[in-house]
């Protein structure tokens, strides 16, 4: 079968394109309906909100395997805001900040995506728009995070998937207490019931001992709830996780896509 390239742009009007792939690891493709037309703006800005989920995902993961300095040290900076009960708000004095848990946080984040890189391997440029999308490493240390990555993005989208479907037999009730529960970890955000819902669901997979979102600063929950709820806004058709190695693009992209 016909490997996939590390970068691809496609539409309709291209003839096929056959390339190797160097490797295999777990790729994530994505069929997203954003109506008639593709708007740029549009398509951007659901860019935007899937780095942010993805970045959530990939400090999730960190934070529940914390098998390498990063992640060892991403969850001593938590803990330690945690108990002194900092904001990212309270960093009006910079010499403090730098040298603060905050500080820390966010330079283990920082090297977390630097090290693992959210990336995409091929575009279908038209609506239903359609990606596949992969997180990639230099470093072996890094790759389980980036494989872990892939398949918690997938639980999100399907989750909204979820959310789309069957969102009118969600109770208001438990539309409310999970916007609550998310509010209990700190202020402000826009969270919206499919930001509560996806949230509150994807952090419930997670292992007893191992439970992420409470150590996450509020502010990271928050950024991912309100671009959940932004990603919600256009039909999610499929999000399955696929070989990139083995994967044929010319079947995938060409193939009209099922819900």
């Amino acid at each position: 079968m016909d490997g996939c390239p590390d970068s691809l742009l496609r539409s309709k009007t291209m003839e096929p394109t056959q390339v190797e792939a160097r490797t295999s690891s777990p790729a994530l493709y994505v069929v997203v309906d954003f109506g008639a037309r593709l708007a740029l703006n549009d398509l951007a800005e659901y860019a935007r909100s899937l780095s942010v989920i993805w970045r959530y995902t990939l400090l999730t993961e960190a934070l529940a395997r914390p098998i390498e300095p990063v992640g060892r040290n991403l969850r001593q900076a938590c803990i330690e805001i945690q108990e002194q009960g900092l904001s990212f708000d309270d960093n009006a004095q910079t010499s403090l900040f730098l040298t603060s848990p905050i500080g820390e946080y966010r330079r283990q984040a920082k090297r977390l995506e630097d090290e693992v890189r959210f990336t995409v391997d091929a575009l279908h440029m038209r609506s239903p728009w359609q990606a596949l999308l992969t997180a990639t490493s230099d470093y072996t240390e890094f790759g389980v995070y980036g494989a872990a990555t892939i398949y918690s993005l997938r639980k999100i989208l399907q989750l909204v998937m979820d959310w789309q479907k069957h969102r009118l037999e969600i109770r208001e009730r438990e539309v409310r207490l999970w916007i609550e529960m998310l509010a209990a970890l700190g202020r402000g955000g826009d969270i919206t019931g499919a930001g509560a819902y996806v949230l509150a669901n994807f952090n419930d997979s997670f292992e007893p001992g191992s439970k992420p979102h409470n150590l996450i600063p509020p502010e990271e929950s928050f950024a991912s709830a309100e671009a959940v709820g932004k990603v919600a806004r256009n039909a999610v058709q499929r999000a399955d996780v696929v070989d990139r190695g083995t994967v044929n693009l010319d079947v995938l992209f060409q193939e009209p896509p099922t819900a």
